[in-house]
């Protein structure tokens, strides 16, 4: 596949959990979590900020998130850690993409925080 795939933000967001929750789908280990380590770490070497995976980017100011990047800004940011999976989609990029993970990292980082109250 030249351009990835087409789905909808809620079936993005089910790929990211499958990542994030080391390839496992309600219960049952549906892709190997080794494949899926290897996936979402530095493969490649890029002259971008942000190293290349198997079709994830790793954040390169928090090494421990990691997204997919498609055509028109479409993104999946997934925070394992924080376990949180944003999807974004658009119809044009938009911020270039640092602007982009700034704002990803922002909303794990605020649904990660423990309430106030």
């Amino acid at each position: 596949m030249e351009s990835g795939f087409n789905a909808t933000a809620r079936d993005f967001a089910r790929f990211g959990l499958l990542f994030q929750h080391s390839g496992r789908w309600n219960g049952k280990r549906i892709v190997q979590q080794q494949w899926l380590r290897a996936a979402t770490a530095a493969q490649t070497p890029t002259d971008y900020d942000n190293p290349y995976g198997y079709f994830w980017w790793l954040d390169g100011k928090r090494r421990d998130r990691f997204y997919a990047l498609g055509n028109l800004g479409r993104y999946i940011y997934v925070d394992p850690i924080a376990h949180v999976v944003v999807v974004r989609l658009g119809s044009d990029w938009g911020p270039d993409n640092q602007g982009w993970l700034a704002v990803f990292r922002d909303i794990a980082e605020q649904l990660a925080a423990p309430a106030e109250g």
